[in-house]
């Protein structure tokens, strides 16, 4: 298990709501953000490669209606690069970076 997926998996990311999911314009930064009752955690992966997000077709999306429930979170390290699969149904994705910064800070 790579050192940044079992600080997530450590700090409850696994079925917890998304509170914040947002690709940078150029698709060079993915961040996800999720929050705990005494914690949040924000997490960046920079300078990307690949980003790549597919969404359940049969799930409506409303405003304000869904959220996203981490179910699994892989992340492995390969010639400088880090390969990311995070399932949050409804959505599945990959990413590849070189970069992943972790914050946690307290309520």
């Amino acid at each position: 298990m790579n050192k940044f997926e079992e600080q997530l998996i450590n700090n409850g990311i696994i079925d917890s709501p998304l509170t914040k999911f947002e690709i940078s314009d150029y698709y060079d930064k993915v961040t996800i953000e999720y929050e705990k009752s005494t914690f949040k955690i924000n997490c960046t992966f920079k300078n990307c490669f690949e980003t790549n997000f597919k969404h359940d077709l049969s799930y409506t999306k409303q405003e304000n209606d869904y959220k996203y429930f981490v179910q699994d979170i892989v992340i492995t390290e390969k010639d400088d690069f880090f390969y990311i699969h995070i399932l949050a149904w409804p959505f599945d994705g990959k990413i590849v970076c070189k970069e992943i910064d972790i914050e946690k800070t307290e309520k």
